[in-house]
């Protein structure tokens, strides 16, 4: 089944899929067609509404998956798990852990650098809410927790972009600084001023860079050549390709982990605390802006 506010989507999407549609009413959905699994894709300002509405009901599905980010204030977002934890009803946030060439990426830090990084650059277009979170949920995973952040935010209004329907003039976009709790210290740079979309991640490490970049498509080490005596020798290689085996797209991935693992709790790649951390991190970004000093943590 199918709720939407837009009668014309909602029945496209239903004939497309052969189900019922449900214009706005969520209790009579759920009363009807007795999911198993609810899919929250609705702007990210619902989503707290929506879980509420759903774990008060009699009738009530054993996961819900919300897209990213997973509210729009911290605290919503923790009322969010804990009325989940309440219903038995196992909550997943979307977000790109499960991506192939970002799980390849730690492998390669790990085998070819044996993990010495000294600093992360990473850039990526559109908003905070509705890009920028998955860049910084990919620098959980990729170089550790985040222990504060020092934002700086980005003041000329951009009111559309061309590759982004979703996006909106209001969603703030910083440059930051980034210190983690490894003592690792990155730049983080999100912006709606370009008229193309990227997603990229530089690492440097102490003998060579890692980088992935072509919005996510591409990724690429490279490693010192041996030096012939002089100081300007001292340089690194032709970068090397990393081919990425991939099963299918990112939402199968998704699907089939959600379907496989829904007992690993907080330890998932999807789990609503990683949602709730990656918020927290997103938030304190956005008040380092307006306060113009660095934000800790907890």
């Amino acid at each position: 089944g199918v709720v939407d506010v837009d009668r014309n989507r909602a029945t496209y999407f239903a004939d497309q899929f052969k189900i019922k549609y449900y214009y706005t009413d969520i209790e009579r959905a759920i009363k009807n067609v007795r999911p198993d699994l609810i899919s929250i894709a609705v702007p990210y300002k619902f989503h707290y509404n929506i879980v509420k509405k759903i774990c008060l009901n009699k009738i009530r599905p054993q996961i819900i998956f919300c897209e990213k980010p997973i509210a729009d204030t911290v605290e919503k977002a923790v009322e969010m798990n804990l009325l989940c934890e309440n219903s038995n009803i196992r909550l997943f946030v979307n977000n790109r852990r499960l991506t192939p060439i970002y799980r390849d990426l730690k492998k390669v830090i790990k085998k070819k650098f044996d993990n010495k990084v000294i600093t992360v650059n990473t850039w990526c277009s559109s908003g905070l809410h509705a890009i920028g979170i998955h860049m910084i949920e990919l620098l959980r995973m990729v170089i550790g927790e985040i222990k504060w952040v020092y934002a700086i935010q980005e003041k000329e209004r951009v009111e559309s972009l061309p590759f982004s329907a979703n996006f909106e003039p209001d969603d703030p976009r910083v440059q930051a600084m980034i210190g983690f709790k490894n003592g690792i210290v990155g730049n983080f740079i999100n912006s709606a001023l370009t008229s193309f979309t990227y997603f990229e991640i530089e690492i440097l490490c102490r003998n060579g860079k890692v980088r992935v970049s072509d919005n996510g498509e591409k990724l690429e080490y490279w490693q010192p050549s041996p030096p012939k005596g002089s100081t300007l020798s001292y340089k690194l290689n032709a970068p090397k390709t990393i081919k990425i085996a991939s099963s299918g797209t990112l939402f199968a991935e998704i699907a089939s982990s959600i379907a496989k693992n829904i007992d690993t709790g907080n330890d998932h790649p999807l789990s609503a605390q990683h949602g709730i951390e990656s918020y927290r991190v997103l938030d304190a970004m956005v008040r380092s802006a307006k306060m113009g000093k660095m934000i800790g943590l907890k």
